[in-house]
């Protein structure tokens, strides 16, 4: 019960977040928001209660990323833009 609650407040962020459209603010900007969980096992039980989580993220244009793969979407945007 309540890891299903826990995926329920996920999505509400989600959706939050995408109603935001900070994307639409400025040209510059990358067309997601990363929405950041500090720990995996806080993902991993997220997507127990909700196995589609991930993709209602991309879909609403929201990353989600933990400690892991927040460092490497960093480094990504990092290089991506030093190449620009």
């Amino acid at each position: 019960v309540k890891v299903k609650e826990h995926a329920k407040n996920i999505r509400a962020h989600i959706k939050g977040l995408s109603q935001r459209a900070y994307w639409a603010h400025q040209s510059t900007m990358p067309e997601f928001v990363v929405l950041f969980l500090p720990t995996d096992s806080f993902l991993g039980h997220a997507f127990e209660g909700d196995h589609t989580l991930l993709e209602y993220g991309i879909q609403e244009k929201i990353v989600i990323a933990t400690p892991t793969t927040l460092i490497a979407l960093l480094k990504t945007i990092f290089f991506a833009w030093n190449n620009y």
